[in-house]
């Protein structure tokens, strides 16, 4: 009963982060080898698959980081702005692995896609923090 107590015992805010950081990093990442290489899900331990999960997804966090900073004040929650990165990386992600689905693409269609999206992301998110008009 002590990881049921433990769940329960979470606040509102690290619950909604947890499931973010599921969502944004774990399940992404292995949606992405289940489209491309599904035969490393079977030669792999779930230990190896969740490593594999999270070093195709944490370069697009750190990516989003930047880009949540960029729009947020200075002064904003940390938490806040690691969670909106995760919950970024969900629409980054899932987006072009559904198009990719659909189309039966290859890796490189979905790293092009999703690398255009961030650069989009990135490039509106500079401009609105220096471009700005100053009111």
């Amino acid at each position: 009963m002590g990881l049921l107590s433990e769940i329960k015992g979470l606040e509102y805010k690290q619950g909604v982060l947890f499931v973010t950081a599921f969502f944004g990093l774990v399940a992404a990442g292995f949606l992405i080898i289940f489209q491309f290489r599904p035969e490393l899900i079977e030669k792999y331990d779930i230990l190896k698959i969740i490593f594999l999960s999270l070093a195709l997804t944490l370069p697009l966090v750190v990516i989003n980081l930047l880009n949540i900073a960029l729009r947020l004040p200075k002064e904003a929650d940390r938490w806040l702005m690691i969670g909106g990165a995760m919950f970024t990386n969900v629409f980054v992600i899932y987006a072009p692995l559904l198009v990719c689905y659909l189309f039966s693409l290859r890796f490189r269609w979905f790293l092009g896609m999703v690398l255009f999206v961030e650069f989009c992301w990135l490039l509106e998110g500079a401009r609105r923090r220096f471009f700005k008009k100053n009111k």
